[in-house]
């Protein structure tokens, strides 16, 4: 048991690491998301961290990509399973999170956490529903199989050539619940309404307001959800 992957694998990458390096936790107490949000992690789930030394021409966007994009194809490969990605970090399906990713850059290292309710979930964690990979694949699934193809696509993923990234833009789009749709954004200024119009390779989410403007966002949250009472 650990408080966070993320934790031991910065002090591991700290320390003089030279490869990449996989931490994972039967149990983790102190999980984190983007903003400092909490990821609660429950039994028959999945919690670890990758740190890989990226290709230096690799963008900043990329390992939040390419950690989701490699996710959610060793998924559907294990168990069946298609998720969806909203944007910029959660898998889902339907309208419940499954798992997030969370990408953080300590000097040439990125330090990609993963959070999966794989064999169960939490239930409603701050106002968002949670689902778990065994409900959607009718059955519980092997914890131990499905790390070792997500800990290899992601590796995969991430080190990925400029070719290869470039080509990782259509599926990445197709992969999206929101681009197309009317979303509601907050942020760190506030809140908007509008259409998701573009989700480009540099990460940020371009969105089409009522007014006709048009607004670039680079950190937020994302709902669907357009009744924020409901």
């Amino acid at each position: 048991m650990v408080d966070s992957t993320q934790d031991v694998a910065r002090e591991t990458v700290r320390q003089g690491a030279v490869g990449p390096v996989l931490v994972v936790a039967q149990r983790q107490t102190g999980g984190r998301g983007r903003r400092g949000r909490r990821w609660v992690h429950t039994p028959g789930g999945l919690a670890f961290t990758l740190a890989v030394q990226l290709p230096p021409d690799a963008p900043a966007a990329w390992p939040t990509m390419a950690a989701a994009l490699g996710a959610v194809r060793a998924i559907e490969a294990h168990a069946g399973v298609a998720l969806g990605i909203k944007w910029p970090n959660d898998l889902v399906h339907g309208e419940r999170k499954v798992g997030g990713v969370l990408a953080e850059a300590r000097g040439p290292w990125s330090l990609v956490g993963v959070g999966l309710n794989v064999n169960a979930a939490p239930g409603i964690v701050d106002g968002t529903p949670t689902a778990s990979l065994a409900e959607a694949a009718g059955g519980e699934l092997d914890l131990a199989a499905l790390l070792v193809e997500l800990a290899a696509a992601i590796m995969d993923a991430l080190l990925a050539d400029a070719a290869t990234r470039r080509a990782a833009q259509r599926p990445w789009n197709e992969r999206s619940v929101v681009l197309g749709e009317r979303v509601f954004v907050s942020g760190p200024d506030g809140h908007v309404y509008g259409r998701v119009e573009a989700l480009p390779a540099d990460g940020s989410l371009h969105l089409a307001l009522d007014d006709g403007t048009r607004r670039v966002i680079t950190t937020g949250d994302v709902s669907l959800r357009l009744d924020r009472n409901a």
